[in-house]
């Protein structure tokens, strides 16, 4: 394979790029003297063959720029129409498909539809649209969108996987397979495409975008491609065993933080002046004593908050749903904070100033950065370990794991779920029973 000879193919680093002086007739046509492009790959095989198919690219490229300069203007949405036209007549419409793209010198191939030439690229997108043999992968994003409604911070970071990352991957439904999302899938969580790897929770969630929308292009839009984003088929197992169980146990998120760790970060949140600061460590007390989300908090209005609870009608999940009892510790704080807010909004006075209008993201970012001042790991610990310390403390005080799940937020842990009388029989925890369990819980100062 090290004897591959490819013109145009050149290595920079351990990365192959392929490059091709522009004639000098069409230089002015395009404002540069050379194509570039790398191929982002180390392996010559693979760069072999990329180069090759750029290199045809590039040729139609100036083969169009030629047909422009000369006068002749290459009309690509002509082409399509009559390309259309004759798909429309035609009894076997795959074989007009693919003499429509021999007609214009491409090879149908549907590999070559996936590389970034500009002339080829309309045309068979166009082709492949109107023959329905392939269906591009982000065609009905925004009706997923409107169909969805998640979050605004859900919906664009969903956005983006689909359209940006995915179909940068996968252009067409069609030609998405086990084997090739195998591939991607690899690929991700070890790094080795030369990108920062995911951890098995990212990857799962950008797949479970994938595969809520779609669902919804079968159910909703007709696509026929049967969805293969199955976690069982394309993730690799992981080993159980013990070297492995205490290899990734150091890298779960949000651990809990003991007593000692809290008061620690609380006061030196509160240690520093500043309007900001005042609110962090108020967020940092209601945090340990309530298990809400940062967000949770910094959306609430004065009219979630009453003498002896704080209400959560929209949280995250069905689930986080709940009303709160106010532990006597932290009543003075909160009666404090409605009288000096001039808002509406518990937190008065956080920062919005951001794509979401999301009240939690600078107060947030203060927090991490005092926590890593503190010598604390991202994503090890953070804003939400407080939710994990309450849990610690409602069982460390004989609180039962269903009432803890109750009060917190959480959806009943897998043993009650599978226990009928309390995981699917049950109803509301009472409120007598709520705020005796949350009375239970201390956070005595060192």
């Amino acid at each position: 394979m090290t004897n591959i000879k490819v013109k145009g193919l050149k290595k920079r680093w351990n990365t192959y790029y392929v490059e091709k002086r522009l004639p000098a007739d069409v230089r002015k046509h395009f404002g540069k003297a050379r194509f570039s492009r790398s191929l982002k790959t180390h392996d010559i095989g693979e760069a072999a063959k990329l180069a090759t198919i750029t290199m045809k690219d590039w040729d139609a490229l100036i083969t169009a720029a030629r047909l422009v300069i000369g006068g002749e203007n290459l009309d690509l949405n002509h082409l399509v129409e009559m390309h259309q036209k004759r798909f429309a007549a035609a009894t076997n419409k795959i074989q007009v498909f693919a003499e429509a793209a021999h007609d214009m010198g491409l090879d149908p191939d549907y590999e070559t539809m996936e590389k970034d030439s500009r002339t080829e690229r309309v045309i068979l997108t166009g082709l492949a649209e109107t023959t329905g043999q392939l269906t591009p992968v982000s065609k009905f994003v925004d009706e997923f969108q409107e169909f969805i409604k998640y979050i605004p911070y859900t919906a664009a970071e969903s956005r983006r996987f689909i359209t940006e990352k995915f179909s940068s991957e996968f252009k067409y439904f069609e030609e998405i397979t086990s084997e090739t999302l195998k591939d991607y899938v690899q690929r991700r969580l070890s790094g080795s495409d030369g990108k920062k790897p995911w951890a098995e929770v990212t990857l799962k969630k950008n797949l479970g975008f994938m595969k809520s929308y779609w669902k919804y292009c079968v159910s909703h839009q007709g696509l026929s491609a049967t969805n293969k984003i199955v976690y069982d088929v394309i993730i690799p197992e992981t080993p159980n065993t013990k070297a492995h169980r205490q290899k990734t146990r150091k890298k779960e998120a949000n651990h809990a933080y003991s007593v000692e760790e809290c008061w620690k970060i609380h006061d030196a949140a509160a240690s520093k002046t500043g309007k900001q600061n005042e609110l962090l460590a108020d967020l940092i007390l209601l945090g340990m004593y309530t298990g809400c989300r940062l967000n949770e908090l910094c959306s609430l209005e004065l009219t979630d908050v009453t003498d002896d609870r704080i209400s959560l009608p929209d949280s995250k999940t069905d689930a986080g749903e709940r009303d709160i009892p106010i532990h006597r510790d932290i009543q003075q704080v909160i009666e404090r904070l409605k009288q000096t807010s001039t808002d509406g909004f518990l937190f008065s006075g956080l920062t919005c100033n951001n794509e979401f209008n999301d009240r939690s993201k600078a107060i947030g970012q203060r927090y991490g950065r005092l926590k890593k001042k503190l010598g604390f790991t991202n994503k090890i610990h953070s804003f939400h370990s407080f939710r994990s310390t309450l849990a610690t403390q409602l069982l460390n005080a004989g609180v039962p794991l269903e009432f803890a799940a109750r009060i917190i937020g959480h959806s009943n842990p897998e043993g009650v779920k599978n226990n009928l009388t309390f995981g699917h029989y049950a109803g509301e925890l009472t409120w007598k029973n709520k705020v005796e369990a949350m009375a239970k819980v201390k956070y005595p100062r060192p």
